[in-house]
């Protein structure tokens, strides 16, 4: 056997890595904005949005994304839950929220302004998508 037989593979193998590697992913909105209040949170950047907690963004967001499909005559369920929120920073009187999910390929966007002693909401779903 040649002696740079394991060097040609090694490099093969480099190659091929660097394709896998190579790839790039950004996030797609999959829903129209969701709108909805949040009672109870005055000073809603004043005191740090982070008291906002996952089941206070349901009524905006829902519980859950349904992804089910129909197949002819049958439906097949298929959920994706949210489970928690990843972040929350406010960006001037804006609250952003990012609500993840059971799911690593999607999540919701959660914008927050102060509306009285509520929070005016408005939820975008997202998947994450391979891109060219």
């Amino acid at each position: 056997m040649c002696p740079c037989f394991g060097l040609i593979v090694f490099s093969m193998v480099q190659l091929n890595y660097s394709k896998i590697a190579a790839k790039k992913y950004d996030w797609t909105p999959r829903s129209y904005p969701m709108k909805g209040d949040i009672p109870n949170v005055p000073n809603i950047c004043q005191q740090g949005c982070g008291r906002i907690l996952l089941n206070a963004t349901k009524p905006v967001c829902g519980g859950r994304i349904d992804r089910s499909t129909s197949e002819g005559d049958k439906i097949i369920h298929a959920y994706i839950n949210f489970m928690r929120i990843s972040s929350a920073r406010c960006n001037g009187a804006t609250c952003h929220l990012e609500v993840g999910t059971d799911n690593v390929n999607w999540h919701a966007g959660v914008d927050c302004t102060q509306k009285g002693t509520a929070a005016a909401c408005s939820c975008i779903v997202y998947e994450k998508i391979e891109v060219p």
